[in-house]
């Protein structure tokens, strides 16, 4: 297998781990939601037949479905702005946006580690190639950081740019390893990027495009 067909694979991977997810969630969202109507529609017809309803309790479930809409609407934008980073592989992307998107994406993968996730950047730096390739990356290097990250630790995502490139590195773990760490290398070299072994970084030029 050539390595653009191999890098072709691992882009379709990706986007259906990602759809999986996300659908995953939806799931459960879905459900907790049918749970809280239930019980709304429980209280109406206790209502009906003894009026007073309790208006704390009722009004503390309709936050609750409240706060599910609002998680379901926020994961519908993070998968439309995943769909849409596939609509142009040369365009100019913010960076710190990027870098968001990504850990969100992760943020599934990384609680069934039972490992936190957090992303440190200041400013609004931009790049200009495939920002499908850089989310793509970042779950790769995610990915390949749960290995040496224990339950209850953090990973934090350190991003840093300069007038040529910018840099990724993952604190709260030890280096890159696994079958993600392998096809992280070759999406970095792809682009003309560098993993910065043994450290647990890389680098992407900032101008890039993706073949």
């Amino acid at each position: 297998m050539s390595p653009e067909t191999k890098l072709a694979r691992a882009n379709l991977v990706f986007f259906g781990a990602i759809c999986r997810s996300v659908s995953h969630e939806m799931n459960n969202i879905t459900a907790i939601q049918l749970e809280l109507v239930g019980l709304m529609q429980d209280r109406l017809a206790m209502a009906e037949r003894a009026p007073g309803l309790d208006q704390r309790n009722s009004g503390a479930t309709l936050a609750k479905i409240e706060a599910q809409l609002n998680r379901a609407t926020a994961l519908m934008r993070l998968l439309n702005r995943l769909g849409h980073s596939v609509d142009e592989f040369d365009a100019v992307v913010n960076l710190a946006e990027t870098a968001r998107d990504a850990m969100n994406l992760c943020r599934r993968m990384a609680d069934m580690k039972k490992v936190a996730l957090s992303c440190h950047y200041q400013g609004d730096a931009t790049f200009r190639g495939s920002k499908f390739l850089v989310l793509h990356a970042l779950f790769r290097a995610i990915g390949a950081s749960l290995g040496t990250a224990g339950p209850g630790t953090e990973l934090v995502l350190l991003v840093g740019a300069t007038d040529q490139s910018f840099r990724f590195e993952l604190s709260g773990c030890e280096s890159f390893t696994g079958p993600d760490a392998r096809i992280l290398e070759t999406l970095v070299e792809a682009v003309g990027g560098t993993v910065l072994a043994p450290q647990p970084a890389f680098t992407f030029p900032r101008t890039f495009s993706m073949n």
